[in-house]
């Protein structure tokens, strides 16, 4: 990450451009700096859409969660399924998750089983955290601390989580 960073200060001190801004925008929100990244993707705005899907990483760790679903635009990915389902979109997420790369990656199946616990589908909950556990089993050990399904703790078809 530094010497990204380096070269890419480098590149834009030969030529102020909003291509090295998004990409130093994105290495200042690896690194916890959301007020730098939010400042560097202000100045990249015509980088292509890489700058709306940073901004819309941005907008989840600022809780701006309807932003986020904006930014991110048409394209399924998993983090526009994440920001629909923390705006209160279970469904949407879902949906999202479906038509993206992540739809049978273990944290696709995760997300899809929080989505499904908060609209109270015990069946969807249970087989996409089965399906996430057996792509990757520490999805197991997040289920069983996880309050999304505490709901769910006495529930029989619960019980491979613990």
């Amino acid at each position: 990450m530094n010497e990204a960073k380096a070269q890419f200060e480098k590149a834009n001190g030969i030529k102020d451009n909003p291509i090295s801004k998004n990409n130093l925008a994105a290495i200042a929100g690896a690194g916890g700096d959301r007020v730098k990244a939010a400042q560097l993707l202000g100045q990249a705005n015509g980088a292509g859409p890489e700058v709306n899907y940073n901004k819309g990483i941005v907008a989840i760790q600022n809780g701006k969660y309807s932003d986020a679903v904006s930014s991110f635009g048409s394209e399924a990915s998993f983090n526009k399924a994440l920001a629909e389902l923390l705006n209160g979109n279970a469904e949407g997420a879902i949906k999202t998750i479906d038509a993206s790369t992540d739809k049978e990656s273990g944290q696709g199946y995760y997300l899809k089983a929080v989505a499904s616990a908060r609209q109270d589908k015990l069946d969807g909950a249970v087989n996409n955290l089965k399906s996430a556990i057996a792509k990757e089993g520490k999805w197991k050990d997040k289920a069983a601390k996880d309050r999304e399904f505490l709901k769910y703790e006495e529930n029989q078809a619960f019980s491979f989580i613990k």
